[in-house]
């Protein structure tokens, strides 16, 4: 798990996958 709020990007992408393997296109 990434903790770093640092980052928003990081962030940006944690939830891009979460929401590519919640949801697949």
């Amino acid at each position: 798990m990434f903790e770093k709020q640092s980052n928003p990007y990081c962030v940006l992408l944690l939830l891009k996958s979460f929401v590519t393997a919640a949801i697949p296109w």
